[in-house]
């Protein structure tokens, strides 16, 4: 295929010298198995199920965060299709936000959502089918800025826009995205059409 979809395993080095595997189910759960530094096995932490779709993981300098969504096949803008959910480092839950409806039947649709932090904000670019239009769910990107230490969603993009002015890439089959200082970068592999 030309597109990817979520990654479903992740491996990164506690602060602690432990080595955490995420591991995550096709509806929605994940588990985390930890390791000590010499990859002997220690525990496993299995954090209670949010939304039933999987979308990703990233380990920020003071907290986890993973990614969940949900269909809205009926184009319902009061349906939560994303929540972000932040962890301590040993897998407390701490917080979430909520993103609902938002032009979204199936979120992270064709696309693997990808996550940075820069300046207490937690950036996250990722993909989605949208509502039909003229009968047709076409796919594009998906940009989300939260503060992380309120976690309120502060910017967020999910239309049909100009892509001179907003970054739109549609269709946006894998997303990247740096920020630094005032800028957030985002870089998407658009399809073979020349949108």
């Amino acid at each position: 295929t030309r597109w990817t979809s979520p990654q479903k395993s992740y491996l990164y080095a506690g602060d602690d010298g432990t080595l955490n595997r995420i591991t995550a189910g096709s509806d929605g759960t994940f588990s985390v198995d930890i390791f000590s530094a010499e990859y002997e096995y220690i525990s496993t932490v299995t954090p209670e199920e949010e939304l039933p779709i999987w979308g990703g993981f990233y380990s920020g300098s003071e907290y986890n965060f993973c990614i969940f969504g949900q269909t809205n096949e009926a184009e319902d803008d009061s349906c939560e299709v994303i929540r972000i959910v932040k962890y301590s480092k040993e897998w407390e839950r701490l917080d979430s936000v909520s993103l609902y409806g938002c032009n979204t039947t199936v979120p992270f649709d064709a696309g693997t959502p990808r996550m940075c932090e820069d300046g207490g904000n937690l950036y996250v670019h990722t993909s989605h089918e949208m509502y039909a239009i003229d009968g047709i769910n076409h796919q594009a990107n998906f940009q989300i800025h939260v503060d992380i230490g309120s976690m309120d969603c502060f910017y967020s993009y999910y239309d049909i826009m100009n892509i001179r002015q907003a970054g739109y890439v549609s269709h946006s089959f894998d997303q990247y995205v740096r920020a630094e200082g005032e800028y957030v970068y985002t870089l998407d592999l658009g399809d073979a059409n020349p949108r």
